[in-house]
Parts: C-alpha cells; structure tokens; sequence
C-alpha cells in the first residue's frame, strides 16, 4: 500500500536541492509518525520515492512523491499529520491511497510544464521572440554539450521539447511557456533550453539564471494529459 502525495515547492524552499528536499520530508514523515515500510539489509531507508527530481533554483505547485506504507492507515489522517511537520514553503495539495502496488511515479510521468520569467533588452517586443522561437521550433536538431563531473555528453534538446512560446513581453521582462518530455533517456533543463536560444539563436535575454516555476507533471497518454494522482498502471 502506498500513499501518493501531491506538493508544491514556493519561494522560501527555491535554493534547497533534491537531496536536501527528501532530508526534508524524511523527518517530516518520521516526526509525523507515518508508518512507512523501511529497506532491509545493514542500513534500512524509508520507502519514498518521487516523479521528477527538481532543479535547485525551481518552484513548483506539483511535485509528487509515493510513501509505501508498512500497513493499512486512514490517508486523511496521515496528510493531515504530515502537513503539521512540514517547514514553510512546502505544502500538500493532494493525497490518494494506492491499495494497488502502482507502476514507480519516474516511469509513468513523461511530461512537464513550466513558466520562465528573465529580463530582456528593452527594445524586445513579442513578435521578435515568436520569431525567434519558431526558428527554434522548425530545426530539425539543436545540440549542445551538458557538461559535468561525470564527462561531457552531447544532446539534441529539440526532440525533448513540445511547445515553447512567449506568453508576455513588458518593459524589458519577458515570460515563457515551455512545455518538455521526459523520457526514459532522460530529459532537459528549462536553464539549458534558455542558453541554447540565446546561444544558437540570439534570444535577447539580460540574464543566464532565469526564474523557472513547474506548474504542472502530466502522464500522457493517448494525446490525453492525466494527473499522476489518478494514475496506477
């Protein structure tokens, strides 16, 4: 049995990592006296896994994470249990009890959206990003090289990227709408999708460290976009 956990990450959490985002929630879920099934073997760890890793530097309203459980328990009580131990900036928004053993939330969720707000130079208008955009868009391929401790790897980021567009361009500050896959490859930064276009494509942006907010995880399936809350198989 599991409990699947809808949450999001706002302002006061935006520089916290992965890593320390789980840390958080594990004292949280201890604190809060949930019983989560733990690994066996010289050094046991809960049970909880999430959908996507988010970058530092990101909030989001929809985060998602599955706490298996030792045994049977009320979801209403455990949320509201947990929601008293988490620190400010993260909250719950939505709980489901699996009584089925469902398919791990990294293999099902295969597509995210973002809002990006960064400066531009002040002479930019909307029309000349769209276009900027649409030449972005019709490639066949786009490369760069994702650099890190571990080597460097070149990726085609275009296959990873449904939509893009500007959905507001005022007095120098411009937001985006980005819309990517994540695949069983992997996926792209909304950071990395930024400094390409500026790059490769002359976006006019001021800035190399823009806001990314996650507003939405889907499964899609189908052409159909489904919330990971109501999706087991």
């Amino acid at each position: 049995m599991r409990l699947r956990l809808q949450f999001s990450k706002g302002e006061s959490v935006r520089y916290i990592s992965h890593l320390d985002l789980a840390r958080v929630f594990e004292r949280a879920i201890r604190r809060a006296k949930l019983p989560v099934a733990m690994s066996e073997g010289f050094n046991p760890h809960m049970k909880v896994a999430y959908a996507s890793a988010l970058s530092v530097g990101v909030t989001s309203d929809c985060e998602y994470m599955d706490i298996e459980l030792r045994e049977d328990a009320s979801a209403e009580e455990m949320a509201a249990a947990l929601k008293q131990q988490l620190p400010a900036g993260l909250k719950l928004a939505e709980y489901r009890l699996l009584k089925q053993v469902p398919k791990a939330l990294m293999a099902v969720v295969n597509l995210a959206d973002y809002v990006i707000t960064v400066p531009v130079q002040s002479s930019t208008d909307a029309d000349q990003l769209k276009i900027l955009l649409e030449q972005f868009m019709t490639a066949q391929s786009t490369t760069f090289v994702r650099r890190s401790p571990k080597g460097n790897r070149t990726i085609d980021i275009r296959p990873l990227i449904d939509i893009i567009k500007v959905t507001s361009c005022v007095t120098g500050m411009a937001t985006f709408f980005l819309r990517s896959f994540i695949t069983d490859k992997g996926s792209v930064k909304p950071q990395e999708v930024m400094r390409v276009l500026v790059e490769q494509y002359g976006l006019p942006l001021l800035s190399d460290n823009p806001l990314v907010h996650r507003s939405a995880l889907y499964v899609q399936r189908e052409g159909a976009l489904l919330s990971p809350i109501d999706v087991i198989r």
